[in-house]
């Protein structure tokens, strides 16, 4: 008779374990789908910021080597103004010795003329 009675509550019980288990079953599964979505989405953050390691290295080399061309041609732009600057004075200092012998060459034909004149009256 208490078998009787029993069956009920026990077979009651063991569908609530079942239920149980299934429904632990189910989290575990929704612990780990979520588990490998955090993954997943991990690996795709990883790979992303790589990428954009590899671009910024690229970039950053490309730009060194524009800092380097510039300093290049920073330096023959210094070395040509130099250079202008001593071309430049040169050419004065040209000019000057040109108009003072030119003006010594005047002053000359002038006392050439003034001794002709004389001489000539």
């Amino acid at each position: 008779m208490i078998g009787l009675l029993l069956r009920p509550w026990a077979s009651r019980q063991l569908q609530l374990a079942n239920e149980l288990e299934t429904r632990s079953r189910i989290a575990w599964e929704n612990r780990a789908c979520a588990a490998e979505r955090t993954r997943d989405l991990a690996w795709s953050q990883i790979s992303n910021q790589n990428r954009v390691i590899q671009e910024q290295s690229t970039t950053i080399a490309a730009l060194r080597s524009q800092l380097a061309d510039a300093e290049v041609l920073q330096e023959r732009l210094e070395q040509s103004v130099v250079a202008g600057r001593h071309e430049l004075a040169r050419e004065m200092r040209l000019r000057a010795m040109h108009a003072d012998r030119c003006e010594t060459a005047a002053a000359l034909d002038d006392a050439d003329r003034d001794k002709a004149l004389e001489n000539g009256s």
